[in-house]
């Protein structure tokens, strides 16, 4: 019995020594590798010979490797003893890509190939029965989209082609360069340039070959829009599209009030970020209302709406009629949308929102509520950051309006003017008591815990039932006396 013992533990020992001598050569070898284990390795490497390390375990599943060294060609050799890779990720100073690059890695299901020097991508990089369900190319220096680069990739569902220098050839239609993926359906192409000859004539069709699966598109600083506003008709899946910045669509929403009539009622989010009023009128006369935003209102499944700096509201009034009609949204971003005023109620026609910020735009003393029905009520997540909030004896800024009209859990106040504990609760009673679980009140005024009108924490600790998280960072606190915890 003791001599089996002995063997067991023979066994384990040597078993242990192979693999600190495994993880030790992994270290080695490579300037620093994290988290090197049996089957995964994250790897930073300045290597003059190599870019992928030589003494890494066989069985390794997952390889990120970020190479610092002197320009170098990655090659098909490089991957030989990594035949089991499921997941990798390069970055770094890569030159190129060789023919049949990784057609070894019949298991890869992921790729991402990400801020290199690369400018091309050869024929036969993936092995011919491929599964490679997700290809990211960003940041890279491609200058066209490949057309038989992809043809192995009958499985790929995810594609990004994000911010590469391309310049797409074709006006009339991105057929050829994706026919070879019939389960495609979600694809980054931001920054890509349709060839300008095309002028206004890039046609409704031109995404006529990725209309029937795709249900995520990115086209961030494209210049598809300078052609038929049709564009987006027959997407008879796409539930998320980002038009950023997209060339055509730079202006007041009215001006493309095509565009929202015709995007598909599949619709459920929706990046507007960065539509600007200055570039268009000086006169300050484009400004973000109900009508001109009618067209998304039609919108039965739109659940979430993101536009964030739009400057289409400087220094104008939130108005109440301007979200009406909203019914299934549920999260709205405005930050950073410069409008100096909001209306009380304003949100009252979008009945199911859950998660709204205003970050960034200078409101200041303005106790407005969400809804007059507090137990129907959908909202929990509120960010007044950076708001302009202030709090003096003459003029308190009584929030308990806002997430009184609510049963909001969670409230972001960083970055504002305040000198006092905001007051949060109701405090005649405990009637609609808050019901707030994380305050932040980060990079403020406050020199204490004290509250407005003589009144202590042991009001604040009484009303704060559900409280769990309390950050006050960066402000100027002396004195936390009578804080409950």
């Amino acid at each position: 019995m003791h001599l089996i013992l002995r063997i067991c533990w023979a066994i384990l020992f040597i078993l242990q020594s192979y693999h600190l001598a495994e993880a030790q050569i992994c270290f080695e070898e490579l300037d620093l590798c994290s988290h090197c284990n049996k089957t995964y390795a994250h790897c930073h490497t300045g290597s003059s010979d190599v870019i992928i390390p030589g003494n890494l375990s066989r069985d390794t599943r997952e390889l990120v490797v970020q190479y610092n060294g002197p320009p170098m060609k990655l090659t098909a050799s490089m991957f030989q003893r990594y035949a089991n890779l499921e997941y990798l990720t390069l970055a770094g100073n890569i030159t190129s890509l060789s023919t049949n690059n990784f057609a070894e890695l019949k298991y890869l299901k992921r790729l991402t190939l990400t801020n290199t020097a690369i400018a091309k991508l050869p024929l036969d990089l993936f092995h011919r029965n491929s599964t490679l369900s997700s290809l990211e190319l960003n940041n890279n220096q491609l200058t066209r989209i490949p057309l038989e680069s992809f043809r192995q990739l009958n499985h790929l569902e995810h594609l990004s082609l994000a911010y590469n220098p391309i310049w797409h050839p074709n006006c009339l239609t991105l057929g050829d360069s994706f026919k070879y993926l019939k389960n495609l359906s979600s694809l980054n192409l931001a920054n890509m340039t349709v060839n300008r000859s095309c002028d206004k004539d890039v046609p409704y069709n031109f995404f006529e070959a990725l209309q029937e699966n795709v249900v995520t598109l990115n086209l961030t600083k494209t210049n598809v829009f300078n052609g038929d506003q049709r564009i987006f008709r027959n997407f008879s899946k796409l539930v998320s599209l980002d038009i950023t910045l997209a060339e055509g669509f730079e202006k007041c929403p009215g001006a493309a009030e095509g565009l929202f009539w015709n995007l598909t009622h599949s619709l459920e989010k929706l990046v507007l970020r960065h539509l600007s009023a200055s570039v268009i009128d000086p006169n300050w006369g484009c400004v973000l209302t109900a009508s001109n935003i009618e067209g998304l209102k039609a919108l039965p499944n739109l659940v979430e709406l993101d536009m964030k700096y739009g400057d289409l509201m400087f220094g104008f009034e939130l108005t109440a009629d301007i979200f009406d009609g909203f019914d299934a949204l549920e999260s709205l971003n405005l930050e950073w949308c410069r409008f100096s005023n909001i209306e009380d109620r304003v949100f009252k026609g979008v009945p199911r929102l859950e998660w709204l910020s205003v970050r960034g735009n200078p409101i200041g003393n303005r106790p407005f509520t969400i809804s007059t029905d507090r137990l129907s009520c959908k909202l929990r997540y509120l960010n007044l950051a950076q708001s302009s909030l202030f709090a003096d004896h003459d003029q308190d800024f009584k929030l308990f309006h806002t997430l009184n009209s609510c049963k909001v859990n969670v409230v972001d106040l960083t970055g504002n003017r305040l000198r006092h504990m905001p007051i949060l609760f109701q405090p005649e009673g405990r009637t609609g008591g808050s019901l707030l679980n994380s305050i932040i009140l980060d990079s403020n005024y406050l020199e204490n815990l004290q509250m407005h009108f003589g009144w202590d924490l042991s009001g604040f600790c009484v009303y704060m039932d559900h409280l769990r998280h309390l950050s006050l960072r960066m402000n100027h606190l002396v004195d936390i006396r009578g804080l409950c915890l």
